[in-house]
């Protein structure tokens, strides 16, 4: 097995734009090991969701090289990558996606048959998330009727419903209040803190410190000095960070 997680060689996106071919991702090189909370920033129009969508096979690079735990993406048809992603991703969107005529425990159990196994041990599991994550209580409820913080909690119970081995999230606070955010990031440190492989991807300080490391990524790419590791116990970490997302150009 793997000593990592995700890893990328040479990452390169380009669209076509009034016939010129214009690179959002250029070059990237990264590697995420197994266990980590590692947060992508930088500013609007970096590239970072489309770094995210590229990691989890959700978008396929226009060069370069993508494994998820040894398994290369880059040389997966499009079928062999949506079993992939079920078996292996979960995937938090920032507007969470679930679908309005389905409770939230419905929208959790469906992504888990997706996958074959037995639907008894599914079911017991999806109600195990929804408790660990404070919305068990709303299990029978319709996405219309629950707040923007407790269906992130919901996204969070389905990406998490098939034991992916990697947790990614696309700016899984940026619609919602403090409060609401502070509970779904408290999810994230939960899950973390239990050795599940987080990106998340961000525009938010308080949300970054979450991380144990912060890839910045400024104009397409992430040089070496781009990287941050944090000290998670060091108690001017916040200060740190802003400094050096100053320094970065944040």
């Amino acid at each position: 097995m793997s000593n990592y997680c995700v890893k990328t060689e040479q990452l390169v996106k380009t669209y076509d734009h009034d016939n010129f071919q214009h690179a959002i991702i250029k070059s990237v090189s990264i590697t995420i090991g197994i266990g980590e909370f590692t947060v992508i920033m930088g500013n609007s129009g970096s590239g970072k969701s489309t770094l995210l969508y590229l990691l989890s096979g959700l978008d396929a690079p226009s060069s370069g090289k993508i494994w998820i735990n040894d398994i290369p993406l880059h040389k997966r048809s499009q079928k062999e990558l949506a079993v992939l992603r079920r078996k292996m991703v979960g995937f938090v969107f920032q507007d969470n996606n679930l679908i309005p005529n389905l409770s939230i425990r419905e929208n959790i159990l469906v992504a888990g048959y997706l996958i074959q196994g037995d639907r008894k041990e599914i079911d017991q599991y999806a109600d195990r998330l929804m408790e660990e994550l404070g919305i068990l209580s709303l299990a029978k409820r319709y996405p219309s009727q629950v707040s923007g913080g407790e269906l992130q909690r919901a996204a969070i119970a389905r990406a998490m419903i098939n034991n992916p081995m990697i947790l990614l999230a696309d700016e899984p606070t940026g619609s919602l209040n403090s409060e609401a955010s502070e509970k779904v990031l408290e999810c994230f440190s939960r899950l973390n803190s239990k050795g599940q492989t987080i990106i998340m991807v961000t525009h938010d300080l308080k949300s970054a410190c979450r991380g144990s490391r912060i890839l910045f990524l400024k104009d397409g790419t992430i040089p070496v000095d781009h990287f941050y590791h944090i000290d998670k116990n060091h108690p001017g970490r916040e200060d740190k960070i802003f400094t050096w997302l100053k320094q970065m150009g944040w």
